[in-house]
């Protein structure tokens, strides 16, 4: 198992899944938009998206922080506001390792 930052050369493959994630939540299934979306995200430095592999290369799953701030303790912090993993690699403790790099 191998957890990076996602990177633009991820697009293709990190936007079907975040389709998928999408779909999961009753959206319609729109893969351009959300390759548009993450594009977005990626080149400003909006979120950081965090993806997963298996031993093969292959992606399994991805998580997605904001920063906020908190005005009472005058700091930024990371809001986990997305988090999935393809249905065929569930329950192999991909989710668990997204969240511990998030953290």
């Amino acid at each position: 198992m191998n957890i990076r930052k996602a990177e633009l050369m991820d697009l293709n493959y990190l936007a079907e899944l975040f389709d998928q994630y999408r779909v999961f939540y009753k959206k319609n299934s729109d893969v351009e938009s959300t390759r548009l979306f993450l594009k977005t995200r990626i080149k400003k430095k909006e979120s950081e998206i965090f993806v997963s592999f298996n031993n093969e290369g292959k992606m399994t799953g991805f998580t997605q922080l904001y920063s906020s701030f908190s005005s009472t303790t005058l700091k930024r912090f990371w809001v986990l506001n997305d988090l999935f993993v393809h249905q065929d690699f569930r329950r192999q403790g991909y989710s668990i390792a997204l969240i511990e790099k998030a953290k």
